[in-house]
């Protein structure tokens, strides 16, 4: 599942694709995708707006269009976008959205299980939707400080692994994301948060954006496939390596569920 840095990937990707070029049609080839999301239908919002932005808060993407309008994305499980630099035929049988460009590119977003939603919004309403209003600081771009993290761990009987994945704490820190920062920061996924000390709350907070910046580096490498598809490359250290050794104990990294979601720790790293 795409996390924040998956996600700032395809920002990234979306900024060199789309900024300054004008959208001349789209075509919506699966109305699922805007169900119960749009506030705006996409023929009022898309034929002829350029792009003046791309932006990224926590697991969405905003694409900024003149005349007012925000294109929102959320790609869920299995979405993505894709840059065809030569349209000669239909879309690929998974695309939901396609963006026919003024420079003859086509721009879509393909997503094999259906679960991602693309809607408009007016742009000056866009941090009024309940999506985003509810979201806590994104973990990349607003990273929350030591004494923060503490106060909020401090309140919490959880473990700190569900806090970690909670949107309203840390926007954009998904399963894997919160794996592989507490193996950083050595802090076994099911401990309680309100039991961490003072500095096992300042490493988590200090490994946070480290983890994410090289996540985001090393799958911007190659065509980003997610983790279990086909093709995929898995680059992370402990997220779906159970049974195999820690690169820093030795200890055989184990597979737990952690809040109704399977997790990954080393036991001789992570007490």
């Amino acid at each position: 599942m795409p996390e924040l840095p998956e996600v700032e990937i395809h920002a990234r990707n979306l900024r060199r694709w789309l900024t300054g070029r004008r959208i001349e049609r789209f075509e919506l080839l699966d109305p699922l995708l805007t169900e119960d999301a749009g506030t705006v239908p996409l023929r009022h919002a898309l034929p002829g707006r350029a792009v003046q932005a791309v932006r990224r808060l926590a697991k969405y993407l905003l694409i900024d269009l003149d005349g007012g309008h925000t294109l929102v994305a959320h790609l869920r499980m299995t979405g993505r976008f894709v840059r065809d630099t030569y349209v000669t035929g239909p879309p690929e049988r998974m695309t939901r959205l396609s963006l026919y460009l003024d420079n003859g590119e086509r721009v879509r977003f393909e997503d094999r299980r259906r679960f991602g939603r693309v809607w408009a919004a007016p742009t000056e309403a866009v941090g009024a939707l309940p999506e985003l209003r509810e979201l806590g600081p994104d973990a990349l771009l607003a990273p929350v400080s030591a004494e923060r993290l503490r106060e909020i761990t401090a309140a919490s009987r959880r473990s700190i692994k569900t806090l970690l994945m909670d949107q309203r704490v840390l926007g954009g820190i998904g399963n894997i994301c919160a794996a592989e920062i507490l193996y950083r920061a050595g802090i076994a996924p099911d401990r309680p948060a309100k039991e961490l000390t003072d500095a096992e709350v300042a490493t988590i907070a200090g490994e946070t954006v480290p983890f994410l910046e090289w996540a985001i580096e090393v799958q911007g490498r190659r065509e980003l496939i997610y983790i279990g598809e086909k093709g995929s490359e898995n680059v992370f250290t402990i997220y779906r390596r159970a049974g195999t050794e820690c690169g820093r104990c030795g200890s055989d990294i184990v597979r737990t569920v952690v809040g109704g979601r399977g997790t990954y720790h080393c036991p001789g790293c992570q007490r």
